[in-house]
C-alpha cells in the first residue's frame, strides 16, 4: 500500500504493482485488507477499484475485472 499526501488529504494506493493478473477474489481480498489499514489511521475509507482501461476502452479479461457486470 502506498500513501500519498494530498492538499485534499491522504490518499491510499494498493496493489499498484505487485499483483500482476489477480483473480476477483485476490482483488476483494486487496480491498478489505486495505480498507482495514485506513481504518488504522482513523479514516474512513472510500474505495475505488481502477484498471488501465479508461471508461471501458479495453474489453480485456483483466480490465473487466473491476468494471463489474454491466457497468458498460
Amino acid at each position: 500500500m502506498y500513501l500519498i499526501m494530498t492538499s485534499k488529504g491522504p490518499l491510499f494506493l494498493a496493489d499498484t504493482t505487485v499483483n500482476i493478473n489477480p483473480t476477483a477474489e485476490e482483488l476483494a481480498e486487496i480491498v478489505l485488507l486495505t480498507a482495514k489499514e485506513v481504518s488504522a489511521f482513523n479514516i474512513t475509507p472510500r474505495i475505488a477499484m481502477l484498471s488501465y482501461s479508461n471508461f471501458g476502452s479495453s474489453s480485456t479479461p483483466e480490465a473487466q475485472l473491476v468494471s463489474g457486470p454491466g457497468s458498460w
